[in-house]
């Protein structure tokens, strides 16, 4: 078997097959070690694209060296989602300072389906109201209507939840009730009911994404259903009674015209199945 270079597919790190392979390999080095000096004079040699650049950006930041970093960026290289994440992880505030004042927009979606990068700050509050303070948007969907908040009702500590409702997080935006009920933390009961008690009870029956006609059109292929549906295909029996004590209503359908029960029976989740269908009986008993 013909043997495949797969080096340039490695760690995303940027192959050269040009005369400049060296020069590169050295602007590289002199990134990593900080060598601003040596930074400048090679880098007009080696003229690096925005994928080169990138990588080299990723050196100096990841050591630290925010000269190299700030001589990059002013040099025109493109500030990508991942450097700001790596830097929030870091909790660098001087990158995060220098790429949100060189144009950075900190509300520009990850991905079509991936909000953005404030998402990343949720276990560190004092760096979330920093990223806040600067313009940070909870609300600031992708394409789909999934917000920070949605991802921070998901997986967020409940103080960043309230956080974020408390600087501007709606709750008619990003199918937060759908994100509560994937939440697999030990206070999922505890984060349904405080955001049932802000309003979401109103949404209890909403098939996902149907308020939102892109999104809608994007996902309903795939089944999507209410919270309880949601609930059933989890086996959370907990869960299922909380929605039901709040008005769930199994009789309604998913996209592919199944009931809750019908997904907790796919799905083996057979103390849901009893419960659902004891509530069946106990409702059609009610009309005889």
């Amino acid at each position: 078997m013909e043997a495949v270079d797969i080096s340039s597919l490695v760690a995303k790190v940027p192959r050269r097959d040009s005369i400049g392979s060296a020069q590169y390999e050295e602007l590289k080095a002199a990134s990593a070690a900080g060598d601003v000096g040596r930074v400048r004079r090679l880098f007009d040699s080696t003229k690096p694209d925005s994928r080169e650049g990138n990588y080299l950006l990723l050196l100096a930041q990841r050591n630290g060296h925010i000269r190299v970093t700030r001589h990059l960026v002013s040099h025109g290289i493109p500030i990508e989602a991942n450097r700001v994440r790596d830097a929030i992880a870091a909790s660098d505030y001087r990158s995060l300072s220098l790429f949100l004042d060189n144009g950075y927009d900190i509300n520009q979606p990850k991905a079509w389906c991936t909000p953005s990068v404030l998402i990343h700050a949720f276990d560190n509050e004092d760096l979330c109201r920093w990223l806040l303070d600067r313009g940070a948007d909870p609300n600031a969907r992708c394409i789909l209507d999934v917000s920070p908040l949605s991802i921070a009702v998901r997986e967020a500590p409940l103080a960043i939840i309230k956080l974020l409702l408390q600087r501007g997080g709606s709750i008619e935006c990003g199918q937060l009730l759908h994100y509560a009920v994937a939440r697999d933390e030990p206070d999922y009961l505890e984060v349904l009911d405080f955001l049932l008690n802000k309003g979401l009870s109103a949404h209890i029956n909403r098939v996902m994404f149907t308020n939102d006609r892109i999104s809608y059109e994007w996902q309903k292929a795939f089944g999507i259903g209410t919270p309880l549906h949601h609930a059933a295909d989890d086996g959370k029996l907990d869960l299922v009674d909380a929605l039901i004590s709040w008005g769930a209503d199994p009789s309604v359908k998913d996209e592919r015209g199944k009931l809750a029960i019908d997904r907790s029976r796919w799905n083996e989740r057979m103390e849901v199945v009893e419960r659902l269908r004891g509530l069946r009986l106990l409702k059609n008993s009610a009309h005889l």
